[in-house]
């Protein structure tokens, strides 16, 4: 059980071949791929709000100004989504309580003057929840497990996030990296394990993890958020990155 009570003091961080930024030679944003220009501004790769106050280490890339302010708006998505994602999780969950909370709050004031504007948490919370859905599905175990629908648009919106997460992750570790191709493949540990692939998943990933364990890269946050991944030998561009959240949900990320 966690003791969320003591988290909120403390964390836990480890890391291994985590390059610091000056020792990387970064002249192109990794999100639109175009050289950098004299408008930028540090870009959080993993969205703040999956850290504990006082987190070391939170990897950054310059990137353009413009592209940033874009992507603090799907930072925000996905962090919402992801608690849907990782609900069965203590701290997932209330993430996504408190986001509720707040848009209830929202709801609430919505024919106050002065509150018509201030609906972020409500319309948002609104959009997640008509998209996603709940259904019995599968007994394991001998018990009746609801699990998650989620929308297709979603999941391609997220995916599309978390390729795009990856390949920052992989360039601010791999120096002289520009990977392209992005081949994404995606779990839920607790559908995962109903469906009997859970197993198979984390040893394809333990494989890779190990055959690279010298040079590999990683960084671990609680059990909040995790990375790790590695490039092969005669090419920067070419490699994997793994990471995961809650350890709840993983994403295998294959840069071609």
């Amino acid at each position: 059980m966690i003791d969320n009570n003591a988290r909120k003091i403390t964390y836990h961080y480890t890391e291994q071949n985590y390059l610091p930024l000056k020792d990387l030679s970064i002249t192109t944003c990794y999100i639109c791929s175009l050289p950098l220009d004299s408008k930028v501004s540090p870009d959080h790769l993993i969205p703040n709000g999956l850290f504990i106050t006082g987190s070391p280490k939170r990897p950054v890339l310059p990137v353009h100004a413009a592209c940033n302010n874009q992507k603090s708006k799907d930072d925000r998505w996905f962090l919402k989504e992801l608690s849907i994602m990782c609900g069965l999780q203590p701290d997932a969950y209330k993430t996504f309580e408190d986001f509720i909370d707040k848009a209830q709050i929202e709801r609430e004031n919505i024919g106050l003057i002065g509150k018509s504007q201030e609906l972020k948490n409500y319309k948002l919370a609104k959009t997640l929840l008509e998209k996603n859905t709940w259904g019995l599905d599968v007994t394991h175990l001998g018990e009746n497990l609801s699990l998650l629908h989620l929308d297709p648009g979603s999941v391609n919106r997220a995916n599309d996030y978390v390729k795009e997460m990856c390949r920052g992750l992989y360039i601010r570790n791999v120096p002289n990296a520009s990977p392209r191709q992005v081949k994404l493949m995606g779990f839920q540990y607790a559908k995962a394990k109903v469906d009997g692939t859970f197993d198979e998943h984390i040893r394809n990933i333990q494989t890779l993890s190990d055959m690279s364990f010298e040079r590999r890269f990683m960084q671990r946050w609680d059990d909040r958020v995790a990375y790790l991944g590695n490039s092969t030998t005669d090419n920067p561009s070419a490699g994997f990155l793994f990471i995961e959240f809650y350890e709840a949900l993983g994403y295998l990320a294959a840069f071609k």
